[in-house]
C-alpha cells in the first residue's frame, strides 16, 4: 500500500517522478518485504510496470477488490493481460542489475561485487 501511494503521489498526482533512489540490495528483498523503506521503494516496480503498459488504476482496483494475498492478487491481475508477476519482476531486477533506467544509490561499477552473494545465491536456487 505505501508503494501505490509513493507511486500515484509521484506520478497521478503531479506528473512528476519518484525522488528516490533504489539501495543496492533492493532486489534482495522480497516486494512484500515488512521493511518499511523497501515498501515505499516497490513504487520503482510499480513505475516498471506502468511502462510495460499495465494500468495502474485497473491494478490497484483488482488488487484491492480481490480475496487473495496481494501479490496473488498482482499474478492474477496480469495473467489476464498474458503476463505474469515472476516474468515482469525478473525484467525489473534485470533492468535493475544493467542500470539502464532505475536509479540506485551508490557507484554503478560495482554492482557486480555488491549483488555478488545475491547472484550467488540465486544461482543456487535460493
Amino acid at each position: 500500500m505505501e508503494a501505490t501511494a509513493d507511486y500515484a503521489a509521484a506520478y497521478i498526482g503531479t506528473n512528476g517522478s519518484l525522488g528516490s533512489k533504489l539501495p543496492v540490495d533492493f532486489i534482495k528483498k522480497p516486494l512484500n518485504s515488512s521493511d518499511e523503506a523497501h515498501m515505499y521503494q516497490v513504487a520503482h516496480f510499480l513505475k516498471y510496470l506502468s511502462s510495460k503498459g499495465v494500468n495502474f488504476r485497473d491494478l490497484f482496483v483488482g488488487t484491492v477488490e480481490s480475496d487473495e494475498s496481494v501479490l496473488e492478487a498482482i499474478d492474477s491481475h496480469l495473467r489476464g493481460q498474458n503476463e505474469s508477476l515472476i516474468a515482469l519482476y525478473n525484467d525489473f531486477a534485470a533492468e535493475f542489475v544493467v542500470g539502464r533506467w532505475i536509479n540506485r544509490v551508490g557507484a554503478n561499477e560495482n554492482i557486480a561485487d555488491n549483488l555478488a552473494d545475491h547472484i550467488g545465491g540465486f544461482a543456487q536456487g535460493g
